[in-house]
């Protein structure tokens, strides 16, 4: 989960005419504590360029999360426990 998992997501929801909603992206996935990368200064940079184009597109929320985080996740860590994190956030 990274900005460029963001940008596929809302061109994906973009594409199903807003009859897509983004899985597994929200910012309680960070509390879950999944496997996480520092994000480099210039990743920083890109997100908060994002967030100024645009503070209340999908996924905001999520992009202002890894800020405060300062940290990406990996979301191909998280494939064997999709069953349970799908649950804990329904």
């Amino acid at each position: 989960m990274d900005l460029g998992g963001v940008r596929i997501a809302r061109l994906l929801c973009d594409a199903a005419s807003g009859m897509a909603t983004p899985v597994l992206m929200g910012p309680a996935l960070l509390s879950m504590k999944p496997r996480r990368r520092r994000l480099t200064p210039e990743q920083r940079a890109e997100i908060e360029r994002d967030l100024r184009r645009g503070p209340g597109v999908l996924l905001a929320d999520t992009l202002r999360a890894l800020l405060h985080e300062g940290f990406w996740v990996e979301q191909e860590a998280l494939l064997a426990h999709i069953p349970t994190l799908a649950e804990a956030q329904s």
